[in-house]
């Protein structure tokens, strides 16, 4: 379509260019001396001439329309299609990126610590150390109903009260230990009446300041913990399996 454009505007343009040359000296055959017989036979081609050209300018508005036509339906259905592809594109985006964020988040926490220790007690030499705890864990949240806790502590040895390593003169290297490990279900999510813990897990009862429980012990075992609401009455139950010694 575009050739025939082509081929049509350049006939017209020579046409044209003819026509205005003609135009432009009326009398050129008087006075050159031609005959009444050829005036008449170049009035005839002239308006054969004018004649083609009108024709071909009206087959190239034709052209032109058409062309313009064709241009805006293409445009109609490009543009819905692209619109509805970057819609469609965001959509999916935004949805994945929903479930990745609804199904796994982490939340990292640590802690390190330094003490310097002078003990002085009856009937006992007097002694002076220093000690170090450092903690590191993580809480994986898998649903909104279920999270995993795992937290490494330093350890000395297999000690189950504390997480504290004394720094000696020999500068050996610490030992590790797994401090905290349990999985937690609360059925109806954050704000459900009921908890369920499975695993090494902190003491999962009721604590006041005390100094007949040492709050760094952490059971082994599985508990459920029930409270109504923030302020409402509580209660707990729990099984640990105990080693008793004298």
């Amino acid at each position: 379509m575009i050739k025939v454009f082509k081929s049509l505007s350049s006939r017209a343009v020579i046409a044209a260019s003819i026509i205005m040359l003609i135009g432009a000296s009326p009398t050129g055959a008087s006075s050159t001396g031609a005959s009444p017989a050829s005036d008449q036979s170049d009035r005839e081609e002239i308006a054969q001439l004018r004649a083609e050209i009108e024709q071909l300018l009206a087959r190239v508005a034709e052209l032109e329309a058409r062309q313009q036509a064709s241009s805006a339906e293409v445009a109609t259905a490009v543009v819905p299609s692209a619109a509805s592809a970057g819609a469609s594109s965001a959509v999916s985006a935004g949805a994945s990126a929903a479930n990745t964020a609804a199904t796994l988040s982490w939340r990292w926490s640590g802690d390190f610590r330094y003490r310097s220790e002078s003990l002085d007690i009856d009937s006992a030499p007097h002694r002076q150390r220093d000690r170090i705890r450092a903690r590191v864990g993580f809480t994986a949240t898998v649903s909104e109903d279920v999270a995993a806790v795992l937290r490494i502590a330093t350890s000395d040895g297999l000690d189950p009260r504390s997480a504290n390593v004394t720094l000696s003169q020999l500068a050996e290297r610490k030992s590790l230990g797994v401090e905290l490990a349990y999985l937690r279900w609360q059925p109806g999510g954050a704000d459900a009446d009921w908890t369920w813990l499975a695993g090494k897990m902190p003491p999962p009862w009721q604590r006041s300041p005390s100094y007949f429980l040492d709050t760094d012990i952490n059971p082994e075992g599985i508990a459920a913990q029930w409270q109504r609401g923030r302020t409402g009455p509580f209660a707990s139950i729990y099984y640990f399996s105990l080693l008793e010694r004298s």
